[in-house]
């Protein structure tokens, strides 16, 4: 979550691309990821995850092309 507590910040990834770490982000609601954040509960979906409509596709990012999906928010 960026300092402003507006977006989320790339900060790892299973393949890694040192260039887009820090550099990729999305708003809170955007994507899977996003709307988790936003609404601070988990989404788990067992298949075809990217016919998800709140699924966000990135083109620098291939491994996005999940069949299954589970994203959890982290809060400390």
């Amino acid at each position: 979550l960026s300092d402003s507590r507006e977006e989320l910040i790339l900060r790892a990834s299973k393949n890694p691309h040192p260039k887009l770490i820090g550099r990729i982000t999305i708003g809170l609601g955007e994507g899977i990821t996003g709307w988790v954040a936003r609404e601070r509960t988990r989404v788990v979906i067992s298949g075809n995850a990217s016919d998800d409509p709140r699924f966000k596709f990135f083109h620098n990012l291939p491994e996005d092309r999940y069949q299954a999906f589970v994203s959890v928010p982290i809060m400390a």
